[in-house]
């Protein structure tokens, strides 16, 4: 079909394909054909094998399961620094000499794990208001080894070829994972009168300065009477105890912000720190 109708012919042919171009059937297009070569075979495999297109299409909706499940959590995991941050506490009014005895011993203890390469504990604070942290807020750094060179462990494909060990190394690394360490390191660590709390030195920075918590979970009490809220706290810290997945819990009661000139009693009940 040719837009221009006019004589002579060869004109109205030369302007046509010039300002219009040229006309092809849908099966003759050059475009078209190689867009049915592409579409055809796999059209003709899918009517071919519909029962395995099916399963297939099922098992990769099955696979955004995990990933749906974690929807509401944090988008962005956490930093692995390569070091932890060991955050007990002790019982109020701690002696100096029971201070330095109660951190060395978790020095001590700390430093047996292979992965550790260097521990550095502190009780007590500097001559400064920054830090107003007693002798029963202890703080350890522990530096920790490359996770390449922690202790082996064994999972399902361990033995198999090495190129499909490092695919599913990705998934489920062959060494012990951060929490599998802490774990360890929160087991040997039991000791009476304290309570652990484990995190990483920026994290447990940043969780302070945006929560006033020192673990990333916890629950604040507020109220008019300190008594009351130490109260509540203790209730609290009994009910969660028995929580499944909390690994320590530790609720104190303390004067909180200024409120017209004087300071009204406020609390945090926690902090929890949960195995997850």
């Amino acid at each position: 079909m040719d837009p221009f109708k006019f004589r002579p012919k060869w004109l109205a042919w030369l302007f046509t394909s010039v300002c219009v171009g040229q006309y092809y059937k849908e099966e003759k297009h050059p475009i078209s054909r190689v867009l049915f070569w592409l579409y055809e075979k796999p059209c003709r495999l899918v009517l071919r094998h519909p029962k395995t297109v099916i399963g297939l299409a099922l098992l990769i909706m099955a696979s955004a399961v995990p990933v749906y499940r974690k929807l509401g959590s944090e988008f962005m995991p956490p930093l692995n620094e390569g070091t932890v941050l060991y955050m007990p506490t002790t019982l109020p009014g701690l002696a100096v000499t029971e201070a330095q005895r109660l951190l060395e011993t978790q020095d001590r203890i700390i430093r047996s794990f292979p992965e550790v390469v260097s521990v550095f504990g502190k009780a007590g604070r500097i001559d400064s208001s920054t830090d107003p942290a007693p002798f029963s807020m202890m703080e350890t750094t522990v530096v920790l080894k490359p996770m390449e060179q922690w202790r082996a462990r064994p999972r399902f494909f361990t033995r198999w070829p090495k190129p499909f060990r490092f695919v599913l190394g990705h998934l489920w690394p062959e060494q012990i994972s951060w929490e599998e360490l802490t774990d360890e390191m929160d087991k040997a660590l039991q000791i009476p009168g304290s309570v652990n709390a484990w995190t990483m030195p920026i994290k447990g920075r940043i969780d302070m300065l945006t929560t006033g918590v020192r673990t990333p979970i916890g629950i604040k009490v507020f109220g008019a009477s300190l008594d009351e809220i130490q109260r509540i706290g203790e209730n609290i810290e009994t009910i969660l105890r028995a929580l499944p997945g909390t690994r320590s819990i530790f609720a104190r009661a303390r004067l909180g912000r200024v409120l017209r000139g004087h300071h009204a009693p406020s609390a945090r009940a926690g902090p929890v720190r949960p195995d997850h």
